[in-house]
């Protein structure tokens, strides 16, 4: 369990392992991490869904830096829990498809080869800066969609 403090007791964010096995694949290089975040929830809900980003007909760059902004902070929460290795989030970290979006852990010399389910809750703080950075966000896509004159 990781639990990382603001000021003396007020508790951030915290992560903690669920579950973890060997796993099935032939690709035992690198272990992936999947993770159960409310971050990612508010993203999707509240950014993806209500601007209907799979509607648009071109790249859309404020949604990958959206993308970005998440993986950073879940990562900045995952990481102490995995200190001496590199974790990266990839699309198709558990299958080929993009079915099961992840976190590669690489480097592992305890964890090599193994699935790990772990869970990321953050305080409100953190949660209305998120909301805060998604309103940002929207201006920009707002800007984006403006000038592909969707």
């Amino acid at each position: 369990m990781l639990i990382i403090l603001l000021s003396e007791n007020t508790i951030i964010m915290n992560a903690v392992i669920t579950k973890e096995h060997k796993r099935d694949r032939t690709t035992l290089e690198s272990s992936i991490v999947y993770v159960k975040c409310p971050i990612t929830n508010i993203v999707d809900e509240e950014f993806f869904l209500k601007h209907k980003i799979f509607n648009l007909n071109f790249k859309c760059n404020t949604w990958n830096a959206v993308k970005r902004y998440v993986n950073k902070l879940t990562i900045t929460a995952l990481q102490p829990l995995f200190p001496d290795d590199t974790l990266k989030f990839s699309a198709k970290a558990g299958c080929q498809c993009g079915c099961s979006p992840g976190y590669k852990l690489t480097h592992s010399k305890v964890r090599v080869g193994k699935d790990i389910w772990a869970t990321v809750t953050y305080n409100d703080d953190i949660l209305n800066q998120v909301r805060d950075e998604l309103a940002h966000f929207e201006t920009k896509l707002q800007k984006e969609i403006a000038e592909h004159n969707e």
